[in-house]
């Protein structure tokens, strides 16, 4: 299980590998220092310059990840956590769309269905 981070330059780039592929979660900590996750996302090319994004965004204050050798790994996982997250109020509200020019599909989604 990934360590929860604050969302700034100097910990994504000590902790998150140049050109990487993963999953992520972004959020807060609440007064019990328990992590709030509300934003599930993931990068199928660069994970280090997606969470620099989000670091300029200002939107979130922490962040954990979770690398992964395959585009489709990422993605499961993005969709996984979507799905687990998205009753309790999760700011992305669209469904994680499949990876460009890949026909993976939602393994959440009932009957399977591609997103």
């Amino acid at each position: 299980m990934s360590h929860v981070h604050e969302l700034n330059r100097i910990t994504v780039s000590l902790n998150v590998e140049c050109k990487s592929i993963g999953s992520y979660l972004l959020g807060y900590i609440d007064p019990e220092d328990e992590f709030i996750p509300l934003y599930p996302g993931r990068s199928d090319t660069n994970l280090r310059n997606r969470l620099y994004k989000h670091v300029s965004f200002g939107d979130f204050t922490h962040f954990r990840f979770f690398p992964t050798q395959r585009v489709r790994d990422a993605y499961h996982q993005e969709c996984r956590d979507y799905h687990l997250l998205h009753r309790s109020g999760i700011t992305n509200i669209i469904h994680p769309g499949h990876p460009k020019g890949l026909p993976y599909s939602c393994p959440y989604c009932p009957k399977g269905g591609v997103n």
